[in-house]
C-alpha cells in the first residue's frame, strides 16, 4: 500500500485519465479548499483525509478495487470471504497463509493525539465497483497529523500501538496444504473468484479449480 504525501498528488494526477477511459466522474476537492479546511480547524480526520466528503471515498474505493495504489486496506465483513482471499493464490514456496481480524473499538469514545498513527474505519455505505458489494467491504485508512497536516501512514504503524480498547489485530496462522480442501468447501457455497469478481478471468480462475478439485476428490 502507498502512502506518504505523495500519494494525494498521484490520485490526484491520475484522475482524469481514468475518468475518461471509464466514462465515470468523481467529484473531489481542489487543493486551495482542501487548505482552507485545514486552516480552519476542520480536523475530522476521516472527512479532511478522504477528500472531505463521501465523492472522494468511493473514488479511493474504486482505485483499491482496482489495483492502484491506495491508502484504503480493504477488509470483508465475511471471514469466508477473507478465507477464500487467504488461500486464493498464495505464492508457490509459502507453507502457511494467514486471515486478519480486525476490530476497531469495544465500546466507549476512539481515542487519538497529535503525532501519532491513528485508524479510522470508514464502513461500507459508499457507492463503488459492483465488487465492493460481492465481497461485503469496508475500509480503513491510516493517517498522523503531524506539524498541521495530515499524512497517509502505514496501517502497521498504528497496530504496534493497539490496546484492549481499540484497533486489536488477530492474526490466525493456517497451513497451505489445506488450500484445495477450503477452496472446495468455499466453492459449495458459491463463494469463489467468479461470484466476488465477475468477468471471464476469475471465470477462468473458478473453473480450473473445480477441475482440479474435481481430479484431487
Amino acid at each position: 500500500m502507498a502512502t506518504g504525501a505523495r500519494l494525494p498528488q498521484a490520485i490526484s494526477a491520475c484522475k482524469y485519465q481514468i475518468e475518461t477511459l471509464t466514462d465515470r466522474v468523481w467529484d473531489l476537492p481542489g487543493r486551495q479548499e482542501f487548505r482552507e479546511r485545514v486552516a480552519a480547524g476542520d480536523h475530522a480526520s476521516l472527512q479532511l483525509v478522504l477528500g472531505l466528503g463521501l465523492a472522494g471515498y468511493e473514488y479511493l474505493v474504486y482505485l483499491r478495487h482496482h489495483g492502484f495504489p491506495s491508502p484504503l486496506l480493504d477488509w470483508s465483513a465475511s471471514p469466508y470471504i477473507a478465507a477464500f482471499f487467504a488461500f486464493r493464490q498464495p505464492p508457490p514456496s509459502a507453507l502457511h497463509v494467514a486471515i486478519y481480524a480486525y476490530v476497531e473499538r469495544l465500546g466507549g469514545p476512539k481515542m487519538a493525539e497529535e503525532g501519532v498513527p491513528a485508524i479510522d474505519g470508514c464502513g461500507p455505505s459508499v457507492r463503488s465497483h459492483r465488487r465492493h458489494v460481492l465481497q461485503q467491504c469496508e475500509y480503513t485508512v491510516c493517517t498522523v497529523y503531524r506539524n498541521s497536516e495530515w499524512t497517509y501512514i502505514c496501517h502497521e504503524d498504528a497496530f504496534g500501538k493497539s490496546t484492549e480498547a481499540q484497533d486489536m489485530v488477530r492474526k490466525f496462522v493456517l497451513p497451505v496444504s489445506e488450500r484445495l480442501k477450503v477452496l472446495g468447501l468455499l466453492d459449495r457455497y458459491n463463494l469463489n473468484a467468479f461470484s466476488l469478481f465477475g468477468g471471464e478471468d476469475s471465470l477462468m480462475h473458478t473453473v480450473s479449480v473445480r477441475e482440479i478439485l474435481r481430479k484431487w476428490r
